[in-house]
């Protein structure tokens, strides 16, 4: 490598770090450059509160492929050893090399293994670490740790497309009940207002609010039946979902394909390095070959930041999504406990709807009975009345009948005095006995006369009293 080379990767810069020259050793100029603060910063910015997430894990790959390197150069330095008296200098000056690229591997490794800290209140509720911490666990290849991340980061997706359309679910069925239960609350106010006022018009008519309500409720059921409907077709969309993410799996083993062929090419690069053992190793081409290792480690580091970015926010994303979801899940329970308060509140107003019913109908009852007694009463009365009526004429008669046999009685009285004033003149004039006797006669006749009358008009007085 001429010096036209090293002043052209002197002067190109990174996104993150400055070119390193040929002459320096990369454990020292990791150590001036890197700063362990700087990526808790920068993890400090993304998120305010503070919790630890060990990130070894879904660093692994690049901490792989450095120890695949490093094994590499630990076979060139034994055979560097074998040929040691035969190129001293040129081998001693790779050994020191190659040191430092092991000792600054293992100081990004240690770099990389560093606790990061994330929201403490975001993070404080899961009990168990996310899904893609679970690598933590195990130490697998660079190949295993894209794998995973690629599945994790489509089971993210999946979660938040599910939480979104239940999110949009609640929604709906959150405006269907509040209308069904408004349409409730109305009919139940106009039922409880008919029910007292207009009992006896509903009776006739044979419909009441009632139907109403009852078309309401199953209007409420068809709606649920449709959700039904809508939750299939959920799973219709789920499944197309499903065929999209198997596409994108095997775009993801397409790539994961291209990284191991890079891997190999890495492989057979090394294997070259090995086989010039019988020539001398160039410093320019480590030094190439380093710069070159330096740029993946940038553009990975790129990638493991942006992801850790892309995680924080799905993190906050699915934390919103549930406190949406619990929102809508307490309003949901809140419109369920209404329907029940109305549809006990129908059961109960049918119940006194029954109750008045029985009460009319009894009262209908005594009031056909007492209609039945009115009108044999007002026959009874009638004939009364009919009866006083001839008895009042025949009262008259016999009044009639009275005054006539009391003139007559009248008159015999006078005849009798009169008689007997006669009788005592004739007896001062000394007449004869025959025209006395005939007198007596009358005054007998005419007693007997009297005693007729007067046991016929007490005959007349008693039944006009009986008949009273």
């Amino acid at each position: 490598m001429d010096q036209a080379d090293l002043y052209f990767f002197n002067t190109i810069q990174s996104d993150y770090l400055i070119k390193m020259n040929s002459s320096l050793h990369l454990y020292d100029y990791l150590i001036n450059n890197f700063d362990k603060n700087d990526d808790d910063n920068s993890d400090n910015d993304l998120s305010t509160d503070a919790n630890t997430i060990t990130m070894a894990s879904s660093t692994s790959s690049d901490s792989a492929i450095a120890s695949d390197d490093t094994d590499d150069i630990d076979l060139i330095n034994d055979k560097q050893i074998k040929h040691k008296n035969s190129w001293p200098k040129m081998f001693q000056e790779a050994d020191l090399t190659l040191t430092s690229f092991s000792q600054s591997f293992n100081l990004l490794n240690q770099y990389e293994k560093q606790t990061i800290y994330d929201n403490e209140i975001s993070m404080s509720k899961y009990k168990q670490p996310l899904p893609w911490t679970n690598s933590t666990y195990y130490h697998m290849g660079s190949d295993k740790d894209y794998v995973t991340l690629v599945r994790e980061l489509a089971q993210l997706r999946e979660q938040l497309s599910e939480k979104e359309d239940e999110v949009t679910e609640l929604k709906a069925e959150r405006n269907n009940t509040r209308l069904l239960l408004e349409h409730l609350e109305q009919l139940v106010a106009r039922h409880e207002r008919s029910i007292r006022t207009t009992v006896m018009r509903r009776q006739a008519q044979g419909v009441s609010s009632e139907v109403e309500v009852l078309k309401a409720l199953k209007s409420l059921f068809e709606h649920h039946k449709a959700l039904d409907e809508k939750v299939r077709e959920r799973l219709k969309i789920e499944i197309e979902k499903n065929i999209q993410l198997k596409d994108e799996l095997e775009r993801t083993k397409t790539e994961l394909t291209c990284v191991r062929e890079t891997q190999q090419s890495k492989i057979i690069d090394i294997d070259q390095l090995k086989s010039m053992s019988n020539g001398t190793i160039n410093p320019d081409y480590l030094t190439s070959k380093l710069i070159e290792m330096q740029e993946l480690m940038d553009h990975q580091c790129n990638e493991l930041i942006s992801a850790r970015s892309r995680i924080h926010e799905l993190i906050n994303r699915n934390k919103e999504l549930e406190e949406r979801s619990c929102l809508f899940q307490r309003d949901l329970s809140h419109t369920y406990e209404q329907i029940n308060k109305y549809q006990r509140d129908l059961k109960e107003s049918q119940a006194q709807k029954e109750d008045q019913e029985e009460r009319i109908s009894t009262l209908e009852k005594r009031y056909l009975n007492i209609q039945k007694e009115t009108t044999h009463l007002n026959e009874f009365n009638n004939r009364l009345e009919n009866e006083l009526s001839t008895k009042e004429t025949q009262l008259q008669h016999a009044e009639e009948k009275y005054q006539s046999l009391q003139d007559k009685y009248d008159l015999l009285e006078q005849k009798l005095q009169y008689q007997n004033e006669l009788d005592l003149s004739s007896k001062q004039n000394g007449q004869t006995l025959l025209p006395y006797s005939t007198n007596e006669d009358k005054l007998h006749q005419l007693q007997n006369e009297y005693d007729d009358l007067q046991m016929e008009l007490t005959r007349v007085i008693y039944f006009y009293y009986l008949d009273l």
